[in-house]
């Protein structure tokens, strides 16, 4: 028996390897009638099990390459003559994938989600629930559910980062991809305002842009748009880039060096739009962070002081010079009739709204001709789509994680963790600035929602894995915790 046990296993290594080479002469074989649906399966499998295994890789890897997609699928079909396909959802489908292996990953090991107790995350949950019913019973349209993954992609990615539960060396790499990424993008936007212009665009395949595009301002001034489609995306991306940015120099000393050189790209980039919404979101952004982040007072207050005087001082050159690369006088007219047109939208249907993916760039994009159209706010968007009680809900989506960024600021105060808290101090000056640049411009994409909600996960995530105990079992009261605080500014 024990000299037929090892023959068997000859033979099954004979006959597994012997059915291997078959499989694979197969799809060699149909791979040369039909490549996309090999490759694209090939690809499926390989990421799918390496979310399975080593997701973390993947996600710091999702949060560098998201802004270069634009990049990827452009120079593959107008310079490689390669169609994506299916290969276009890339992004999507990593996000949708990590969520859900996070969430069997919990329930398989705990038994229990218990990391939804919070209310934050009831909410964030309800809130996705809610838009995926109104995309249900939105009118049928290529751009419906193209919306919806606009909207709920962002959440889905900070569940992710969240409850994957990341270490701080972790939390500092995902960091680095997201600063990396935003990093390239600025630099490419200061040389194409500087050299190239429209020429930087057709150089890695993308249309020469039309002369009543969004890149020209007036007659003569060009707006970058680097790797992204157009000055208005990059503007928001690098509005929240740049706040984060200024949240990880006020971090880590270490890190100052490569976060001073994001910080200059990031700003140099943002300036090159000339998109006044990124440019006041930013600087709002940025000021926030100053507030929040540096613990001396005489030096908070005497940056924030030349801060405002320098914003101050260039508008002012703007404004007495005459210049219509900011002021646009000509344009501000056009714009208050846009906000009376979808004031008067919304007042059509308050409730119901018109559907999800019928504004904006995605209702430009498929030609919807009975759609509303572009919109002069990404507020005025969700009310126009989905009615003023989705517009609610995703003002509540923001307030109730901008409170929870706050709360654990505090905490990491209380314990101490200044890396921590000046990381939460960046999450909330990138939400402030994204959030108060979708006040004047209806902009809504993927690249902007990755930094929008990325950076507060990063934040909730660093103030839990900081030293110390829970800020309950701390004992100290606020008026004791106000006095070492003011002790340590005067040191």
């Amino acid at each position: 028996m024990s000299a037929v046990l090892p023959r068997l296993e000859g033979n099954r290594l004979a006959i597994g390897a012997t059915a291997g080479l078959v499989a694979l002469a197969g799809v060699i074989v149909i791979a040369v009638a039909h490549p996309l649906p090999i490759l694209v399966g090939l690809a499926t499998v390989a990421a799918g099990t390496a979310i399975l295994m080593a997701p973390m890789p993947i996600l710091i890897a999702l949060l560098f390459f998201v802004p270069f997609h634009t990049l990827l699928v452009t120079y593959a079909q107008n310079h490689a003559h390669v169609s994506t396909g299916p290969l276009t959802y890339w992004k999507d489908v990593l996000i949708i994938a990590l969520f859900v292996r996070v969430v069997g990953g919990r329930l398989a090991k705990e038994r229990s989600f218990a990391p939804l107790r919070e209310p934050g995350d009831i909410f964030l949950l309800v809130y996705m629930f809610a838009y995926t019913i109104l995309a249900l019973f939105s009118p049928h349209s290529p751009t419906v559910y193209r919306a919806l993954g606009r909207i709920i992609e962002g959440p889905l990615l900070f569940f992710a980062i969240r409850f994957l539960r990341p270490t701080r060396k972790q939390l500092w790499m995902m960091l680095a991809a997201i600063l990396a990424a935003a990093s390239v993008m600025g630099i490419a936007a200061v040389i194409e305002k500087l050299g190239p212009h429209a020429g930087f665009q057709t150089w890695y395949g993308a249309a020469k842009p039309a002369a009543n595009s969004s890149f020209y301002s007036g007659a003569n001034a060009y707006r970058s748009g680097s790797f992204l489609s157009s000055p208005l995306i990059l503007a928001f991306y690098l509005a929240g880039a740049t706040a984060l940015a200024l949240g990880v120099f006020n971090a880590n000393r270490r890190w100052r060096g490569p976060a001073v050189i994001a910080i200059a790209a990031c700003g140099g980039g943002l300036i090159s739009t000339l998109t006044r919404s990124g440019l006041i979101g930013g600087g709002v952004g940025v000021l926030v962070v100053v507030a929040l982040g540096v613990g001396n007072r005489r030096i908070r207050a005497a940056l924030l002081g030349l801060m405002v005087v320098a914003f101050l001082a260039v508008a002012s050159y703007y404004v007495a010079g005459g210049s219509e690369s900011l002021v646009r006088t000509t344009s501000n007219s056009g714009h208050r009739a846009s906000l009376e047109r979808d004031l008067t939208l919304i007042e059509g249907r308050p409730w119901a709204g018109y559907g999800l993916g019928t504004t904006d760039a995605l209702s430009q994009r498929f030609q919807l001709s009975s759609a509303p159209g572009v919109t002069e706010s990404v507020y005025m968007a969700r009310a126009i789509e989905g009615g003023i009680p989705a517009l609610l809900l995703y003002l509540l989506a923001l307030y109730v994680t901008a409170m929870r960024v706050r709360a654990a600021r505090r905490r990491a105060v209380l314990v101490e963790d200044r890396e921590a808290a000046a990381l939460a101090a960046g999450a909330l000056g990138t939400m402030i600035a994204i959030a108060l640049a979708g006040l004047f411009l209806g902009v809504q994409e993927l690249v902007v929602e990755t930094v929008l909600w990325s950076a507060p996960a990063i934040a909730l995530a660093a103030v839990a894995t900081g030293p110390g105990a829970p800020w309950r079992a701390q004992r100290r009261s606020w008026v004791r915790w106000a006095r070492r605080a003011d002790l340590a500014a005067r040191r």
